[in-house]
This record gives structure tokens, sequence and C-alpha cells, in this order.
């Protein structure tokens, strides 16, 4: 994919965003359809255990603290091995993802679901989920990495897991009754508007590069 279609399907992304935020802005919580799912995904989640257990994990490592760790070392090990390129990729898209969702919580000021029995706790804005951005801006990302950097079957594979790793771990925070099906959309859109704008821009860098060096 080249860097121009990575730009477009960044705006198209963000305007995606834009216009889940502008909705949930009108609505402190979700209703009809996203409602009942968020609702039927947490009573699954309290009956199973292994369920819960399985979110919390998720959860665990999608926090700032494990997040951060991961994008430290993997940036690390991509800047050693020559793949610098992606070690920019990965620490932008990381940290711009904290700064925007940080801000768009702040504005829209969404509070959280009032579970029966929440399994786990969170006391900031609820909207976007941070967890859902940092999901793909941090597993995604390096997956994604993984995936053009290693061309054996277990690279591919690696980098799938990981990639399937971010969005499940947006997932846990429904299950775990901390957010609404909406925050994990928007965290989603978010994670993902950045992750391609971010790959827009590392890309024709390196292009820029390679053409000035040919």
């Amino acid at each position: 994919m080249t860097s121009r279609r990575l730009g477009l399907a960044s705006l198209v992304l963000f305007v995606l965003f834009g216009i889940l935020t502008l909705a949930v802005m009108g609505s402190p919580t979700d209703a009809g359809g996203l409602a009942s799912l968020g609702t039927s995904l947490f009573d699954f989640t309290r009956t199973h255990a292994l369920v819960a257990d399985g979110a919390r994990a998720l959860s665990f490592i999608g926090n700032d603290a494990i997040a951060g760790l991961v994008v430290v070392v993997a940036a690390l090990v991509l800047f050693f091995r020559r793949h610098r390129a992606f070690a920019v990729f990965v620490v932008l898209s990381a940290g711009i993802g904290v700064v925007l969702a940080t801000i768009v919580k702040e504005l829209v000021d969404r509070g959280r679901p009032a579970s029966d029995g929440v399994l786990a706790m969170a006391t900031s804005p609820s909207y976007p989920s941070g967890h859902a951005c940092a999901g793909i801006t941090v597993y995604a990302s390096i997956g994604i990495a993984v995936l053009l950097i290693v061309h054996a079957g277990w690279g591919k594979a690696a980098g799938i897991i990981l990639i399937v790793v971010g969005v499940l771990i947006g997932v846990s925070r429904i299950l775990l009754g901390v957010h609404w099906v909406s925050d994990v959309m928007g965290g989603w859109l978010l994670g993902s508007a950045i992750v391609c704008g971010v790959g827009a821009g590392v890309l024709a860098w390196v292009l820029r590069r390679s053409a000035t060096a040919g």
C-alpha cells in the first residue's frame, strides 16, 4: 500500500472517529443494540470465571505501564536490528495514541457504565477507551511490523497473533463492564487512524530518503 493510500485511509478513519465522537457527546450512554450487546457480554463474563480471568489478563497488558514497556522493548529490538523506520513507526503510533486518547477523554468527559458487580476498576473518563486505542497503536502496530519484516511462517503467525491480541484488549474492557461498546469502537477507530497516518508518514520518509540516496 502506498503512503498516499495509507494517508487517505487515515483521513477516512479520523472522520469516522469524529462522527462517532459527536454522537457520543450527545448521549452519555449507549442505546439500542449497542447497549444490549454490552450488557450481554458483561453478564456472560460474570458467569464464566475463565472468561473473566482472560479479560483481566488482556486488560492488564493493555494498561499504560505494560504497554509502554512493550513499546520500549520492541523499539529497541527493531532499532538494533537495523529496522529503524519500524522502530519510529511503533514509537510514534504509541505516543500519539496516548496523547490524543487522553485529550479526547477530557474533552468528552463521558461517565463509565454503572455495571452491577464491576469486574475491574477505572476512574478516568470513558470515551474513547485508552486500552482499545493502545491495543491498536501498540500491539497491532508491532504485529504489522513483524508481518512486514519476518517472512518465515512463525513471523506471520506472531504478527497475526499480536494484531488479534490488540483487538481483544478492547473487547476485554466491555467484558469487564468498564466501557460502553462505543468507547471501544472509538478507541479502535482512533488507534487505526493513527497507525495508518503514522505509517503513511514513515513510508513517505523512507521513500524520500531512498530517492535521495539513489
